[in-house]
């Protein structure tokens, strides 16, 4: 291991990783070191391929005190939410226009009320309903056998 570029923003380090079989570079905001309430901190670092973690606990020297290989790497992200707006309605299908404007009028309902209002079947509306739901313009919650939909809000 060796610091190989100690800017004032960032921190560069040069170490072996076992997986790759060769010396690699991770670069660390110093904030991440400098704001830290205890030592040593983990830092884990994604690369290769396939894809594999190296994590390097770090003291507030920048020096490594330790690493630790995960070859098994799963990432998890939370479903992106947009709100169904007027503006989003340039961007939907041409198909669910009126199944999205509907739901606009209501802001919560089944395909049931939606097809009430749109005059389609209930059963075309909870295909648009669903691909709505996953495109994240909806949430949807199961009542008992049938799912309720309602606008989505803004991702915090």
């Amino acid at each position: 291991m060796s610091i190989i570029n100690l800017a004032p923003d960032e921190v560069t380090i040069q170490i072996y990783c076992k997986a790759c079989q060769s010396d690699i570079e991770i670069t660390i905001p110093r904030a991440v070191v400098d704001n830290a309430t205890s030592f040593p901190i983990a830092h884990l670092h994604l690369h290769g391929n396939p894809l594999h973690g190296l994590t390097l606990y770090i003291d507030r020297h920048y020096g490594v005190r330790g690493t630790e290989l995960s070859e098994a790497v799963t990432i998890e992200r939370q479903k992106e939410i947009s709100p169904l707006t007027s503006l989003v309605l340039l961007r939907v299908p041409k198909r669910l226009k009126q199944t999205a404007l509907a739901m606009l009028k209501l802001r919560q309902g089944s395909a049931i009320e939606v097809a009430i209002m749109t005059g389609k079947d209930p059963t075309v509306e909870s295909q648009y309903l669903g691909q709505l739901w996953r495109m994240g313009y909806l949430i949807r919650t199961r009542v008992q056998q049938h799912y309720q939909y309602q606008i989505a809000q803004a991702n915090p």
